[in-house]
């Protein structure tokens, strides 16, 4: 059975349901720089639906990444070694949804 999530992104954090497409982002920081009216997006997903969110260390063409995604730390763990700029910290969350 399907549902709805809602996303909302504030800096610079890259999200993805894999096979989708990418979420919506906005600028600013969270502590300073918070944009008066927060954009969300809302979407249909799936249990079975695979989400990627990973932080501004890591490049942003990680929105294009295919699996194998069977296990999911491994799966973060390759993306990270894969996608990390250096230039930052950097963070990958691989997610499945369930229900």
């Amino acid at each position: 059975r399907g549902g709805e999530m809602t996303w909302a992104s504030i800096g610079d954090v890259t999200g993805v349901v894999v096979g989708k497409g990418r979420l919506a982002n906005q600028g600013g920081y969270v502590g300073m720089q918070i944009p008066e009216e927060i954009r969300t997006e809302t979407l249909q997903v799936a249990p079975g639906d695979l989400l990627i969110f990973a932080s501004d260390g890591v490049d942003e063409a990680i929105a294009t990444a295919t699996g194998p995604f069977e296990d999911l730390q491994a799966a973060a763990d390759g993306l990270l070694a894969k996608y990390r700029t250096k230039m930052d910290d950097s963070i990958v969350f691989v997610g499945r949804l369930r229900h």
